[in-house]
């Protein structure tokens, strides 16, 4: 079963749960570091870049690693790739498997990375784009991509007392950090973290721009919103940055499988509060191969969203100089 993030993940203030779990977050801990010590990742010939998170879930993994694409693509510098992007086929996961193969060709999705990583060879691909995978360790990592969102490290705290994959120490080995922001504000004290951890390490900053057409459609309607994703505040967030009316908003696990009685019922509350239901493009998709050619899909909208990396140009040649 699919739960709520807690609470308490996100703040440093004291709390009986987080204090319950923190004997398990330190055998979380001790397996991580085991992990690490003794595993023997794998040399290929193709060219990794792997993007991923510490903080557990949405920090914009899967957009950068479609944004990343289409900018090696796009890019004369480096048109010897031939660049691919590899996602492990989590059966939870249908949702973002989906989303990359509308937004991108160039995708493959295998039960392990390093399965992937050989069918990717075989097949003349000579650069991949791993979206997540920073904590498999079978296999050689190029260039160590990290994610972070305006939450950054939350309650500083490891799984399960907090909500973090492994200890923000482990940004000594990685090479890039991209931080997803509302504000568009420099987080300069979470940066002099990091680069007191890892001197060498380049930090980037990225936003997400929403559909500019879909947004004039929307403005000056009731939404009623509704979002399954890592980190739903940040679509709320986001929709009121860009001054829409919610009226109401309803957050769900991530990854959620929505039932079609759920589904009716917002739906039916749309439509009696003269509301338009409104989810993420992810959502939608998802929703979309649960329950396809419904016809409740007609009274369910969604924004599309691209990921904008600022000082592109930065990052593109970071990329360049690593590979």
């Amino acid at each position: 079963m699919k739960i709520k993030k807690p609470k308490f993940w996100d703040t440093t203030k004291n709390n009986n749960l987080k204090f319950l779990f923190i004997p398990l977050s330190l055998i979380f801990d001790l397996i991580v570091f085991i992990r690490k010590k003794f595993s023997t990742p794998k040399k290929f010939s193709i060219k990794t870049i792997c993007i991923g998170n510490i903080y557990l879930g949405g920090t914009g993994k899967t957009p950068l690693s479609i944004e990343l694409l289409k900018l090696i693509k796009s890019e004369d510098i480096i048109n010897k790739y031939k660049p691919i992007i590899i996602k492990k086929n989590y059966k939870n996961q249908i949702d973002e498997i989906n989303l990359l193969k509308k937004k991108v060709n160039s995708v493959m999705v295998e039960k392990s990375r390093v399965n992937a990583l050989e069918k990717a060879e075989r097949e003349g691909y000579n650069l991949a784009i791993l979206d997540d995978g920073l904590q498999d360790y079978s296999f050689y990592k190029n260039i160590k991509i990290v994610c972070f969102n305006d939450k950054l490290i939350g309650n500083t705290l490891t799984l399960p007392a907090g909500p973090l994959r492994e200890n923000i120490t482990s940004v000594k080995d990685y090479d890039i950090v991209l931080i997803n922001t509302l504000d568009n504000k420099p987080k300069k004290d979470f940066e002099k973290i990091l680069k007191s951890i890892n001197p060498n390490l380049s930090i980037f900053y990225s936003i997400y721009k929403p559909d500019k057409n879909k947004l004039d459609l929307l403005r000056g309607k009731k939404i009623n919103a509704f979002a399954g994703i890592g980190n739903p505040e940040n679509f709320f967030s986001m929709l009121l940055k860009y001054e829409l009316n919610i009226e109401k908003k309803e957050v769900f696990p991530d990854h959620f499988n929505f039932n079609i009685n759920q589904l009716k019922t917002l739906v039916d509350f749309s439509k009696k509060n003269n509301q338009k239901l409104l989810t993420t493009e992810k959502d939608y998709i998802r929703i979309k191969s649960l329950f396809p050619g419904n016809s409740f899909l007609e009274e369910i909208d969604f924004l599309e969203i691209d990921l904008q990396i600022l000082e592109k140009d930065s990052f593109i040649n970071e990329i360049k100089n690593k590979i």
